[in-house]
C-alpha cells in the first residue's frame, strides 16, 4: 500500500524465524529495508528465543522492528516489550467477524513525532509530524474501548499476571495431552509451548474424499435431471433431505427408491445424521451425506 515490496523470511524446523535467512534477506535490501514485522509470542506457539539477535539484525541494517502483539496472553506484565497490542483476545475483545481493529500502540522516543500526536500522544513530543488517521477514528470505538477498561480494572495487575500464566499453562497442558495422538508441529527449546499451539492435521484425508464423493454425487443427480433420466419436478435432489417420518411411510411415491434417498451415499450406512424434517435447501444435503458437519 506504500509501494513498499514484501521480503518473506520463513522458518526452521521448530517454528522460529530462519535467522540465517533474516540475515541474507537484510543485508540484501541495506539500503532499502524499511522494517520487519514480527509476531511476538508466534502465532505458531514459540517464543523466538532469538528476538534480541533477530532485533539487532534489522537494526544494523537500518530498519526498524514492528511487534504485532496479537495474543498477548502469553506475556501480558509478564515481559514489557509490547510494541503492538491488539486488545482482541489478550483484553477481552471479540475476535472474528469483522470486529473492529482495536488496540494501543507504543513506539520509542524517535518515532513519536510521526504518531498521531496531535489527537492525543502523551507525552506530545516537540516537534511533531503527525499523519493522522487514514482510515479509522483518532481515539478508536467508543463501544468497545470500555470493555477492556473495565476488564483491566477489575482483573488489576495481580489478576492479568494470573490471566497470563494460566494461559500459558493451559496451552502446554493441552499440547501434552494432545501431543501423543495428534503431531504438535511446533515446540520451544525447553519443548513448550507459548500461548497457542498448532496441531497437524495433514494425515487426515477421508473426510476431504467424502466431501468430494458427496459433491460428485450431487452433480451426478444434476445430469440425470439434465439428460431427461429424472423428472424436473420430482426428483432425488428436489426430495432431498428424506426425513424418517417420509422414508418410513406406508406409502412411498417417489420415482427414485427408498434406499437411495435415505443413502445416497454408502458410508451414511454406518454414520448418518438424520434429519428431522425436509424442509432445508440444497446445502441442508449437503450437510446430511457430511455426517461429520
Amino acid at each position: 500500500m506504500c509501494g513498499m515490496k514484501i521480503v518473506a523470511v520463513g522458518t526452521d524446523a521448530e517454528g522460529n524465524i530462519n535467522i540465517e535467512e533474516l540475515r541474507k534477506a537484510s543485508k540484501a535490501n541495506k539500503e532499502n529495508l524499511a522494517a520487519l514485522m514480527v509476531t511476538y509470542p508466534s502465532t505458531q506457539g514459540v517464543y523466538e528465543e532469538a528476538i534480541d539477535e533477530i532485533c539487532k539484525i534489522i537494526h544494523d541494517n537500518g530498519g526498524q522492528v514492528y511487534m504485532d502483539g496479537a495474543n498477548m496472553n502469553a506475556q501480558d506484565l509478564l515481559v514489557l516489550i509490547i510494541s503492538h497490542l491488539n486488545l482482541c483476545k489478550t483484553i477481552c475483545i471479540p475476535h472474528g467477524g469483522g470486529r473492529p481493529g482495536m488496540g494501543s500502540i507504543g513506539v520509542k522516543k524517535h518515532l513519536a513525532p510521526f504518531t498521531i500526536t496531535s489527537c492525543g500522544g502523551i507525552p506530545a513530543p516537540d516537534k511533531s509530524h503527525p499523519l493522522y488517521t487514514i482510515s479509522a477514528a483518532p481515539w478508536g470505538s467508543a463501544l468497545i474501548l470500555p470493555i477492556s477498561y473495565i476488564y483491566i480494572a477489575m482483573m488489576g495487575s495481580k489478576g492479568l499476571i494470573e490471566a497470563s500464566k494460566i494461559a500459558i499453562l493451559n496451552a502446554n497442558y493441552m499440547a501434552k495431552r494432545l501431543e501423543k495422538h495428534y503431531p504438535v508441529l511446533f515446540h520451544g527449546v525447553n519443548g513448550t509451548v507459548a500461548h497457542e499451539f498448532i496441531v497437524d492435521l495433514r494425515g487426515f484425508k477421508a473426510e476431504l474424499d467424502r466431501f468430494c464423493d458427496a459433491l460428485i454425487s450431487i452433480r451426478e443427480e444434476v445430469a440425470q435431471i439434465e439428460e431427461g433420466n429424472a423428472d424436473v419436478h420430482n426428483n432425488v435432489l428436489k426430495g432431498a433431505p428424506h426425513p424418517p417420518s417420509l422414508l418410513m411411510a406406508d406409502a412411498w411415491t417417489k420415482p427414485y427408491s427408498r434406499e437411495y434417498a435415505a443413502f445416497p451415499a454408502s458410508w451414511l450406512r454406518n454414520a448418518k445424521f438424520w434429519q428431522t424434517t425436509a424442509l432445508y435447501n440444497k446445502f441442508c444435503e449437503i450437510r446430511q451425506r457430511l455426517s461429520f458437519l
